[in-house]
């Protein structure tokens, strides 16, 4: 159950609007079910955005005061009335927030109110209580405690909370003598009992390996995280110290307090960091990195398979990070949360980064945000670059529906080209839209999977590059487009839209080398890879790629010989080796004989 529609009146950043009946008219924003990228200006209600959606869902658990707008009269003190309301995919009703708590009924459906727990808010803020401090290794407790883990089941229970345990503690640290209700909750020696707290946390902190039990930890996820994703070396542990009961004596009377303390071990490389201050050797992408993921993996903990409402909201957290350190974030949030049935939610005020990503997020809603007259809030709905070509074409403006076909067409060959093929062999950035075709259908080739990109798309792409995609681009009035050329065009964008993407992962690098035995011929070789050994998966199949390599040295009846410099395929070389050996054809298989020096074939490799 995703969100379709949101509307919003009279909330923060958002100014009552009337229609021109003098009808209250909301702001409204479709989404319809999809993630959504969102660039706003500064002011323009970016978090007024974030923060509707935020307190529309926390509104179902909680009495939340309603935001209206600050700058609305009241006339007569009759208060204008404020609205957030939300429809989702596949529900008729249509659910509220408002300032009149009698109109409120996000609170009626279970799916919205079990959301409030498996949800995610995120702000640029939020990450920087992770390190911007001035104190030496920030304590993270009550952010964990108190914030991000607040609605997590407290280990092994299935119905207290970690919020609802700590509360209990905070409110009877002081007055138990009196109270007897708190008598449970001592030990014999009369102190506060946090055991149960303690040892559920250290699950939530460490994970548990209990056979088919096993809890995994936010540690886990979070140094995973770090080594698939942000390849920058980190690793992180977390450093909790019981929570005990400490009793202070002041001149009027005994006070107790909870004694806590989370702080985090930081390794560099292997290497610990060998300062406290870890927010000041580190530089701030490496800590925005890793703050992300802290809170994250956090929210990954939290059991959410039977919850069909689930929002992640990352609003401006992009400031602190540098390209290499975004584009494993929408990774993460791609493979770990939406793949898991997220609805994902991204603003940023960086226009430059927005226009980056929209490129690579082709099935994203697009949204954008302007500070308008008086300044009120103005909405753009991104359309897209295919659509408004339609609309242009449509109309009959055949150049500007060329232009913006060019801009899918670049949009797509981005989407599909890895960024170390957008180089020339100089280390020039490639610009120019032919250079970038030439480069995919490399790309392709090199990867083995050149029928995706056949003869006739490469043709089809070379022909209306000229016509279509490049003069209507920069207004050439000496190539005019017609009808009939831009209607080829749009199928040439279809095509290319149904390119199969490929994922390239390296198996074993150039230099590498692989071993070959046969012992019942007493015969052994060792071969030196001057290709990459690539697995390629492209939809369904699954390629190992056929390397390069030559012979370094082999061993005859324990005899070593040396071997020759010429450059074959492994699978020549197999044909070698049988004849060779006088094998039978296809005795010898490349891609399970051939080893590493650990005794690992390449299809072992590949399915690791």
């Amino acid at each position: 159950m995703k969100i379709k529609t949101i509307k919003i009146h009279n909330y923060r950043a958002f100014y009552p609007q009337k229609d021109s009946n003098q009808n209250s008219k909301p702001y409204e924003i479709e989404v319809n079910g999809k993630n959504v990228l969102i660039y706003g200006e500064n002011g323009s209600g970016k978090t007024s955005l974030f923060r509707a959606v935020r307190d529309f869902i926390k509104s179902s658990q909680s009495s939340l005061p309603f935001e209206s707008n600050a700058f609305v009269p009241s006339p007569n003190g009759v208060m204008e009335e404020g609205e957030i309301s939300l429809d989702f995919i596949g529900n008729t009703q249509v659910f509220k927030f408002t300032n009149d708590a009698g109109r409120n009924n996000a609170n009626t459906d279970p799916n919205i109110k079990s959301a409030d727990k498996a949800s995610g808010w995120l702000t640029y803020a939020e990450i920087l209580k992770t390190y911007l401090v001035d104190k030496q290794k920030p304590d993270l407790f009550d952010l964990l405690v108190k914030q991000i883990l607040t609605n997590h089941f407290l280990p092994p229970s299935t119905s207290k909370t970690i919020g609802e345990e700590w509360t209990l503690l905070e409110n009877n640290i002081n007055g138990r003598r009196n109270n007897p209700a708190v008598k449970p909750l001592l030990k014999a020696n009369g102190k506060l009992n946090c055991d149960d707290f303690n040892s559920g946390f250290k699950i939530l902190l460490k994970g548990l390996q209990n056979g088919a039990n096993n809890i995994e930890g936010i540690e886990s996820i979070l140094n995973n995280w770090l080594s698939t994703y942000f390849k920058n070396g980190l690793q992180v542990s977390f450093n909790f110290q019981d929570v005990i009961e400490e009793t202070n004596t002041g001149k009027s009377k005994k006070r107790y307090e909870l004694k806590r303390s989370l702080t985090l071990d930081i390794s560099l490389h292997g290497t610990p960091i060998p300062i406290a201050e870890y927010q000041i050797f580190l530089n701030e992408a490496r800590l925005s990195a890793l703050a992300i993921c802290i809170f994250l993996a956090a929210y990954k903990t939290y059991p959410t398979d039977t919850i069909p409402t689930k929002i992640l909201y990352l609003d401006d957290v992009f400031i602190g990070l540098d390209m290499s350190n975004r584009l494993p974030l929408f990774d993460i949030l791609q493979k770990e949360f939406i793949q898991n049935g997220y609805q994902v939610f991204v603003s940023t005020y960086d226009r430059s980064w927005f226009e980056l990503a929209k490129k690579h997020l082709s099935d994203w809603s697009t949204i954008e945000m302007f500070v308008g007259e008086n300044e009120h809030p103005v909405i753009i709905p991104n359309k897209g670059n295919l659509q408004r070509a339609k609309e242009y074409f449509k109309a009959k403006d055949y150049p500007a529906a060329g232009n913006y076909l060019r801009k899918e067409v670049e949009r797509l060959v981005l989407v599909h080209l890895p960024i170390t093929y957008r180089y020339d062999n100089s280390g020039v950035l490639l610009t120019e839209l032919e250079r970038l075709i030439d480069q995919l259908i490399k790309y392709y080739k090199d990867c083995h999977c050149e029928t995706s990109i056949d003869a006739d798309l490469q043709q089809s792409l070379k022909m209306f590059k000229d016509l279509v995609l490049n003069p209507s681009s920069h207004y050439d009035l000496k190539s005019p487009l017609y009808k009939i050329e831009v209607e080829k065009a749009f199928e040439v964008v279809e095509k290319l839209s149904q390119l199969p993407t490929i994922d390239r992962k390296l198996l074993l690098g150039m230099g590498s080398s692989l071993y070959y035995e046969n012992t019942a011929q007493a015969y052994k070789a060792e071969y030196m890879l001057v290709e990459n050994v690539y697995k390629i998966t492209a939809a369904s199949d699954v390629i190992i790629t056929d390397a390069k390599h030559k012979l370094i040295r082999f061993w005859e009846s324990a005899v070593e010989k040396s071997g020759h410099n010429d450059k074959i395929t492994l699978s020549e070389r197999v044909k070698r080796i049988e004849h060779h050996l006088h094998l039978p054809a296809n005795t010898v298989n490349w891609k399970d004989d051939f080893k590493t020096s650990e005794g690992r074939s390449l299809n072992q490799l590949s399915a690791q």
